[in-house]
């Protein structure tokens, strides 16, 4: 009972009012594993065939901060327009003298080429703001949420610092969230009145027509069943970055729950657990991680990363055993150039940072029952894309059959 009322002192969890509509997403992966896994290539492989658009973190971020800059540019600007010209003062016809500036006309004698009393006025310039005060100034434009995220990375980035995780998955979601297909028609609401059966009934068939039309439109050929995130989440805050900005999830709620069990009257583990543990929903349909052996070495991580080449015209990637270029195509060769510096040492630096956190990302994906899901990523695209796949096609049959 102590421990019941102290739960109603407790914050309500705070949700977040911008999460994505998930429900009209068919299928929701996120494709993610150890660096040169290949990754990207594998999602190029097979997003279209399977109807899913492609979600790039690093790109969202890179737009987010770009419209960030150009706000702070504009506000600047907006500023800048608001305030008097630097320098510009009203001059007195007189002096704290009293005397006439040299030149000037006196009270007596005519100024030189003065116009007549009854001569029409020449254009006269604008009535100038009171002097002493400020042009008056326009309203600041609102900040979106886009422009918000952009400015956090902006900062990080100035700063030479990481982007953090919250702020990418958060732009993750927004993307998610602007992909979910429109809710479907509302039904007609007949009112009472004459004729009210035959009403009726014409409103039924009408919203039958609509909602098949609705239907048929999710259905089309051209229409995306699902998104598809490239190489997010790759670490444990990542990971529970994304959870919580699509789903509302947040974990260290339970902390504070345990905090308020009683050291007089203590409850039983289970009795704490029901109300401090979350229910682990993931917003995700699947993670698949894409897997290289490790052991002995990082021999085919390197290799992978050795062999990658990018065309400088249009920015495809290739590599020279996995996705080798074709060989008709004039001028390609030469066009290539190395996508990674081949030092073997930075390969090895990157897979160690990788692994340093994999146990931690591996433990969060296991919270969540059959949402990790490991690909061999040694074969060649087609068959790692295959494979693929056959994981988006497991999503959609479990949800045509539930």
């Amino acid at each position: 009972a102590v421990f019941d009322l102290s739960m109603l002192t407790l914050p309500a969890p705070e949700i977040s009012p911008t999460l994505p509509n998930l429900a009209g997403l068919k299928v929701r992966l996120a494709v993610a594993g150890m660096p040169f896994a290949g990754k990207s290539t594998a999602v190029a492989a097979i997003a279209e065939a399977q109807r899913l658009e492609i979600i790039h973190p690093d790109i969202l971020v890179k737009e987010a901060m770009a419209e960030a800059a150009a706000w702070d540019a504009e506000e600047e600007a907006r500023v800048a327009a608001s305030q008097p010209p630097a320098g510009e003062e009203t001059l007195d016809a007189e002096d704290a003298t009293g005397a006439n500036p040299v030149g000037a006309p006196t009270e007596d004698a005519p100024a030189e080429d003065a116009p007549a009393e009854d001569a029409p006025a020449e254009d006269a310039p604008a009535e100038a703001a009171p002097e002493g005060e400020p042009a008056e100034e326009s309203p600041a434009a609102p900040r979106s949420r886009k422009v918000e995220l952009g400015s956090v990375a902006l900062a990080a980035d100035k700063a030479g610092e990481p982007i953090p995780p919250d702020v990418v998955a958060a732009l993750v979601a927004m993307a998610v969230g602007a992909l979910a297909p429109p809710p479907p028609p509302p039904l007609t609401v007949v009112p009472e009145g004459d004729d009210h059966e035959a009403a009726l009934e014409a409103a039924k068939e009408a919203d039958a027509a609509a909602l098949a039309e609705y239907t048929a439109s999710l259905d089309a050929e051209d229409a995306k069943r699902g998104v598809i995130i490239d190489g997010f989440p790759n670490t444990f805050e990542e990971a529970a970055a994304l959870e919580k900005a699509l789903t509302g999830l947040d974990p260290s709620r339970e902390g504070f729950v345990r905090g308020r069990v009683s050291v007089v009257a203590p409850m039983q583990e289970h009795e704490v657990a029901a109300k401090a543990i979350p229910t682990f929903v993931s917003g995700l349909d699947a993670v698949v991680v894409l897997e290289l052996p490790t052991e002995p070495d990082a021999q085919p991580a390197t290799k992978r990363a050795m062999g990658r080449r990018i065309d400088a015209m249009t920015g495809k990637i290739y590599h020279l055993e996995y996705d080798p270029p074709p060989e008709d195509e004039p001028g390609l060769i030469e066009r290539l150039q190395d996508l990674v510096p081949p030092e073997e040492a930075r390969v090895h630096e990157r897979m160690k940072q990788w692994g340093a956190g994999l146990e931690k990302h591996e433990d969060w994906l296991r919270k969540f029952t059959g949402l990790r899901v490991g690909l061999d990523a040694t074969g060649n695209v087609e068959e790692v894309a295959n494979a693929l796949t056959g994981v988006v096609e497991r999503v959609l049959a479990a949800k045509a059959a539930a």
